[in-house]
């Protein structure tokens, strides 16, 4: 028994000794895969092998470093200097580029979809053909960036600042973009449709055939903005701002425009079957030529507007104020107080 005892005590103590080698052995390749992960020092190991995921490159200097097809998947780079950097052709999807500095940078072709540019400064930057699907760049600084084809579906644009920006052929929808500034920026042959523009400021920017079909443009500021062509089907412009807009050819047909301000806009041959313009002001607009089938009118405001020729067939225009209108027939409409022999 003696003997039995001793024979079962070394052999508990081989395993265990054993086990304790393999334990040793998982931690020391655990230890080694994350030393991997996240090297000693990240910003040398990126600027040498442009391969860095996942890793921790908060507040990194890498300005107008070459990380041109860079592998930086869900790389940290939080408020991290990258003025002036190469990163075309990049992979960034999933990095947290909040605050960071990115002006001037090249960005051409990165794929950064999902990624976090919250409050990033990509002033000056050039983004063209990047993807950008469901990415964050809610208050972002993106004055004068270039944006030409590049993929925004879905993507946060939330009070970001896109002044200037050029945004040509961009695709844009679902996007949101509620309180952004994109004055004088590019949108022309966008797509927006479904997009959110709550609030936006899109005056003097340039939409000519863009696709807002179905976009929310509520008590935006498009003031002599270009919109000819442009495709508003059912779109929601609410109290929107179109002082001098040009949107001529533009496609309006069930979109929702009332209390809009359209004083002296363009609607030379728009589309306005349908559309609902109950109160919006139209004052010295030019609607000549103009679709306005079964469209609401109800109490909007047409003094000296120009309807010639315009199909007003089943309008609602009860309560509209027409004094000094051009009407369909090419006659001057004299007094709203009397009966109007036009309707």
């Amino acid at each position: 028994m003696a003997i039995l005892s001793t024979l079962i005590t070394i052999w508990i103590w081989v395993e265990n000794s054993r086990l304790s080698q393999r334990l040793q052995a998982q931690q020391s390749r655990s230890t080694t895969s994350s030393s991997k992960n996240q090297p000693l020092n990240p910003q040398e190991t990126v600027l040498k092998t442009k391969k860095c995921s996942e890793c921790n490159l908060t507040g990194a200097n890498l300005k107008k470093a070459n990380l041109r097809e860079a592998y930086l998947w869900k790389a940290n780079l939080e408020n991290a200097d990258l003025n002036n950097t190469n990163l075309r052709f990049s992979d960034l999807r999933g990095a947290n580029l909040a605050g960071a500095d990115l002006r001037e940078s090249q960005l051409a072709s990165a794929n950064l979809g999902y990624a976090n540019l919250i409050g990033a400064n990509l002033n000056n930057a050039n983004l063209q053909q990047v993807n950008l699907w469901q990415a964050n760049l809610k208050n972002a600084q993106l004055n004068n960036t270039i944006f030409i084809q590049a993929d925004l579906r879905q993507a946060n644009l939330e009070s970001a600042n896109l002044e200037s920006a050029n945004l040509l052929t961009a695709n844009l929808t679902k996007a949101n973009l509620g309180n952004a500034i994109l004055n004088g920026a590019n949108l022309k042959d966008a797509n927006l449709s479904e997009a959110v523009l709550w609030l936006a400021q899109l005056e003097k920017a340039n939409l000519e055939k863009a696709n807002l079909e179905k976009a929310k443009l509520g008590y935006a500021k498009l003031n002599q903005a270009n919109l000819k062509q442009a495709q508003l089907i059912d779109a929601v412009l609410e109290g929107a701002s179109l002082e001098d807009t040009d949107l001529q050819k533009a496609n309006l047909k069930g979109a929702k425009l009332e209390r809009a301000n359209l004083l002296g806009a363009y609607l030379e041959r728009a589309n306005l079957q349908e559309a609902n313009l109950a109160k919006a002001d139209l004052r010295g607009a030019n609607l000549r030529g103009a679709h306005l089938k079964n469209a609401y009118l109800q109490g909007a405001n047409l003094r000296g507007a120009n309807l010639r020729g315009a199909d007003i067939e089943g309008a609602n225009l009860r309560d509209a104020q027409l004094k000094g209108a051009t009407m369909p027939n090419g006659k001057i409409y004299i007094d709203n107080n009397k009966s109007n022999p036009f309707f």
